[in-house]
């Protein structure tokens, strides 16, 4: 698991790949060969950042055929129909609400990993990262859960002794203060 302001970037770039590839061929007045393709891969690999940016579901009517849950992810090339009722502005509209709660969520992100609390969740965030990093394989995901067992366990001794430190300093710090008003 890497940063969280490292995936909303990762996010952001993919909602921005595909609405510049989706104005391209909406704007064209001939699409250059593989532009679709590119459109459709780039609609396939923004569809969970959309998703998890709060992009929002609408229904759409091509023809007889309603979709209540629609997103423009899945039906983009729906927006090229005369008969539906999403038209491609719709499309970019949508997209750039996603953007735009994705960018407010990068700068609390970059705001909450600063500091000491950034480094801690770094820490914490470890055994999970080292589990994700595995791949899919049985014996891999097997290797994974004991090794991230072992880093969870590490990481809990470092933040016990790292607790027991601040405790240590507090009681020698108000030791000295002590001592020293008598």
């Amino acid at each position: 698991m890497v940063k969280p302001s490292k995936k909303i970037e990762r996010d952001i770039a993919r909602l921005e790949r595909f609405r510049d590839l989706f104005s391209e061929l909406f704007d064209g007045p001939e699409p250059r060969p593989g532009l679709v393709q590119e459109v459709a891969i780039a609609a396939g690999e923004s569809r969970q950042a959309y998703a998890d940016h709060d992009g929002r579901m609408f229904p759409v009517q091509d023809d007889i055929y309603l979709t209540p849950n629609a997103t423009p992810m899945t039906h983009w090339k729906s927006a090229f129909h005369d008969a539906s009722d999403l038209d491609p502005m719709t499309v970019v509209a949508a997209v750039d609400l996603a953007i735009g709660r994705a960018q407010q969520r990068l700068e609390e992100s970059r705001e909450r990993e600063k500091g000491v609390v950034g480094l801690i969740a770094a820490i914490l965030r470890w055994p999970s990262d080292l589990r994700e990093a595995v791949g899919p394989s049985p014996g891999q995901k097997r290797a994974a859960q004991a090794l991230g067992v072992i880093g969870q366990i590490l990481v809990g001794a470092c933040a016990t002794a790292v607790g027991a430190g601040v405790i240590q300093l507090a009681v020698w710090g108000y030791q000295v203060i002590t001592a020293a008003l008598r």
